[in-house]
């Protein structure tokens, strides 16, 4: 359920008006130009999936690393569209080649589709195969005990 101005007025103490809040709140708004709906890795994997027609189960693999690199909080930072571009980069490579790491080709043609350098992707993608790699580990081993 949505705060209501009048408790929102409660938290600062009552050092504002519900008027005064809600006239902040407006402002906020139009600098927004009403534009509140921010993109996420899911929507731009989504369109990188459509421009290297790719399968549906490569999409369910990307989905899914991706939704386990959200737990981590060192990718909380990082641009949705390099998130999205280096999970497709991990599990297209995997899925065509059976290697561990995305290849250079991939990389270019993926920098260029949503305007990032190639390092910066490359290196997310060794970031991301490494982090999760040792969070599958973590959770075997502690399956097993």
């Amino acid at each position: 359920r949505p705060l209501t101005a009048e408790k929102l007025v409660i938290y600062t103490d009552c050092s504002i008006s519900s008027t005064d809040l809600l006239a902040m709140e407006m402002k906020v708004l139009d600098r927004l130009n009403w534009e509140l709906y921010t993109l996420t890795s899911l929507d731009f994997l989504n369109i990188i999936l459509h421009r290297f027609e790719e399968s549906e189960d490569v999409l369910k693999e990307a989905v899914e690393l991706l939704s386990r690199a959200a737990t981590e909080y060192q990718y909380y930072s990082v641009r949705p569209s390099l998130m999205a571009a280096a999970a497709y980069s991990i599990v297209a490579s995997s899925s065509k080649t059976r290697a561990s790491f995305p290849d250079r080709n991939l990389h270019r043609s993926l920098s260029e589709l949503i305007s990032a350098d190639q390092n910066s992707l490359a290196l997310l993608s060794l970031s991301l195969v490494s982090s999760l790699s040792w969070l599958d580990r973590n959770t075997n081993s502690s399956t097993d005990q």
